[in-house]
């Protein structure tokens, strides 16, 4: 029998009890009032005893039932004419031991039991059908005996107690328990678990098995703190939660947790407190989710972002050393031709010397704007497919000068390599500048080490499409890069040298090489450990060429063709013009496409048609080229700019020459177009 239940037939008991005093309290009052008069009873004012019982019993919400002990009807209230249907002029006086109503249904023996005997006894949940609207019910009924002072008995009285409510909402109860009980445990993304004061686990649901690993006989029972790790629990961590929880109502929590394999997942923990309408904590409710897919893929969000982040920074340096680098090499151009035609008119050894370190401060500079180019991808490139492995034995040699004979040079290089398209020279000097850093970052001895391997990228990523690549990996044994360093490695003249040892283009120059070939280069370094150089180069088809060097052509010395120079920066176009009139060339001149044009159209006897590409007036040097092709086919022409094919356009279709130029480099150009030694004159 429940609690409640206790409680509320002891409270029946109870009254039921009163009653009877109050009776017996009554009759002796009666009695002694007729001993004072002689024996002789007369009217008398209703007894206070007698109105207490009316109060009790008439205003009771319980049904009271009493007897004598001839087992007649003596009390039927109001609550149990309610609750039963049966009128009190029909009961009282009636024998109940013959005709118990048929509302105690088939508690009527157990009932007729308690009339008779002289002991108490009492029904509970009993059925019944109600009398007027026929639904099914239930009421609780106990039967109390009552005895004269000589033991006989005297009757008895009894309480019945309508409980359908009670037991409805008992009923309600146990169903809405059931259905969480069936939610609970249909839950498969979560661990439910409920805990008791001390930490103990009391219930275990599916997601819980599924998440943690552990069955719940496994489970049940054990501290919750073995989901923790080691250093988790020793440094109180469990505790922690659950002290949060009791003083906050709620502990909310993300770390890693342990799974009966003794792999770790990432957590996010909820600790509720559980507590009585009392406020008496009786348990913890602890509700887990494995977060480690959520967090796995923040982390790639986070990356990408940052990859995105990278990727528009070096865009925006990019066109930025672009436009610098094209504006540098016009200034080389004429600070290079003015230098080389000072050097013909030199008569002393000191204007030699001086004019020769002027032209080696300019090559360095033009050096520099081709790493410039190279980094933001706008480098002429002339790529043909080579087998990478062929290239790097043949450049061992070279590397291994580059650094020095402290570094040992190793090859790993993968039989069956694909091979790849890419300029020759820009990738001699991209393995150049990775050897120099090398060097530059190995204290004393140490080792570079260069792989191959064919690799397939299966899964796009943000600077690499998939596809079939060549990886080349440069490894060395130096003091690594950090997380800091690694960010702007790439950039242009960022450098951790000390000043004057280095320009900081190294890297730069790699990763423009690296983007323009179609691939890109990637950085991994440890600190204390090294750092390897990942250049990702694209697979082609065609068959490897061998590499050739081209004879040099012999300087043109004089002649007297007509070269029509069209440039519109004056100090560029003054030095074609003094280059050009030095190597014997006539040269007719103009500032655009428009005026080069009208010259054309005089019936000139030009030759060739050396002109700018990127100028003002509406006509570009390419659709310049195109009508001088269209209206003048004998006349050769030869393009020239600063800036790279990436910017201006695709040049395929002309000849050519990149600024900056030397004479002697366009004397060999010039020479090589016309198909001549010494330039000739006329067309």
């Amino acid at each position: 029998m429940s609690k409640s239940a206790q409680d509320d037939s002891g409270l029946t008991r109870s009254l039921a009890q009163l009653a009877a005093e109050i009776r017996l309290l009554q009759q002796q009052v009666t009695a002694l009032g007729t001993a004072a008069r002689g024996g002789d009873p007369a009217p008398a004012a209703p007894a206070v005893g007698s109105q207490v019982t009316d109060f009790l019993i008439n205003g009771s919400s319980e049904g009271i039932l009493a007897w004598d002990r001839d087992c007649r009807c003596t009390i039927w209230n109001p609550a149990l004419v309610s609750l039963s249907g049966m009128p009190q002029e029909a009961m009282l006086g009636r024998d109940l031991c013959e005709h118990l109503p048929d509302f105690f249904g088939g508690a009527r023996v157990t009932c007729l039991a308690g009339i008779r005997a002289g002991s108490p006894v009492a029904i509970y949940d009993q059925p019944y059908s109600h009398p007027r609207t026929g639904e099914r019910g239930y009421f609780d009924a106990t039967f109390s005996p009552m005895r004269s002072e000589d033991g006989s008995m005297a009757g008895g009285i009894a309480s019945i107690r309508d409980t359908t409510s009670r037991k409805n909402a008992e009923r309600a109860l146990l169903a809405s328990e059931g259905r969480f009980r069936v939610l609970v445990e249909s839950v498969v993304d979560y661990a439910i678990i409920m805990l008791d004061p001390d930490g103990r686990v009391a219930n275990w649901n599916a997601g819980a098995e599924r998440i943690n690993g552990y069955k719940s006989e496994e489970i049940v029972g054990e501290h919750f703190s073995r989901f923790y790790g080691e250093d988790d629990r020793l440094a109180g961590l469990p505790a922690k939660g659950l002290a949060v929880a009791e003083r906050d109502g709620k502990y909310l929590a993300e770390g890693w947790r342990q799974r009966k394999d003794g792999s770790r997942f990432w957590a996010s923990v909820v600790i509720d407190a559980i507590r009585d309408p009392q406020g008496t904590l009786i348990g913890f409710a602890k509700v887990t989710r494995d977060e480690s897919e959520r967090r796995e893929a923040q982390a790639k969000l986070d990356e990408a972002r940052e990859q995105l982040f990278q990727s528009q920074k070096m865009e925006a340096i990019g066109k930025l050393t672009g436009g610098i680098a094209h504006d540098f090499n016009n200034l080389l151009t004429v600070i290079a031709g003015n230098l080389d035609l000072l050097g013909a008119l030199a008569d002393s050894d000191r204007m030699q010397r001086l004019i020769g370190e002027a032209q080696r401060a300019t090559d360095r500079g033009a050096r520099l704007t081709e790493h410039l180019l190279s980094y933001s991808r706008r480098q002429n490139l002339h790529p043909e497919p080579f087998d990478v492995n062929q290239l790097l034995i043949e450049f061992q040699v070279l590397m291994q000068r580059a650094v020095g004979e402290s570094v040992e040079v190793n090859l790993d290089l993968e039989n069956g390599l694909w091979p790849s398209r890419l300029d020759r020279a820009q990738f001699e000097s991209a393995m150049l500048n990775l050897a120099v850093n090398a060097r530059d970052a190995i204290s004393g001895s140490g080792k570079l080490t260069v792989t191959t391997r064919n690799v397939k990228i299966t899964v796009p990523q943000s600077e690499l499409p998939a596809g079939e690549y060549v990886l080349l990996a440069v490894s060395d044994t130096g003091g690594g890069m950090s997380s800091e360093v690694l960010t702007h490695a790439f950039e242009p003249f960022f450098t951790t040298k000390e000043v004057g040892k280095g320009s900081g283009l190294g890297l730069s120059m790699v990763f423009g090489f690296a983007k323009q070939s179609g691939g890109t280069i990637r950085l991994e370094s440890t600190v204390g450990l090294g750092t390897t150089a990942q250049l990702y180069l694209p697979r082609t088809e065609d068959v490897p060429v061998n590499a050739v060097a081209k004879p040099d052509l012999p300087l043109t010395q004089d002649g007297s063709a007509t070269v029509l120079v069209v440039e519109d920066d004056e100090d560029v176009r003054q030095v074609a013009v003094d280059i050009l009139e030095h190597l014997g060339y006539r040269v007719l001149v103009a500032e655009n496409g428009i005026e080069a044009l009208s010259i054309l159209s005089r019936d000139e006897p030009i030759r060739l048609l050396f002109s700018d590409v990127v100028m003002p007036g509406g006509l570009s040097g390419i659709e310049l080229a195109r009508e001088v092709r269209r209206l003048h086919q004998d006349v050769r022409i030869l393009l020239t700019s600063g800036y790279t094919t990436d910017t201006i356009g695709s040049t395929a279709e002309f000849t050519f020459f990149r600024k900056p130029y030397r004479p002697a480099d366009l004397a060999r150009k010039i020479s090589d177009l016309l198909g001549d030694a010494t330039p000739a004159a006329g067309n």
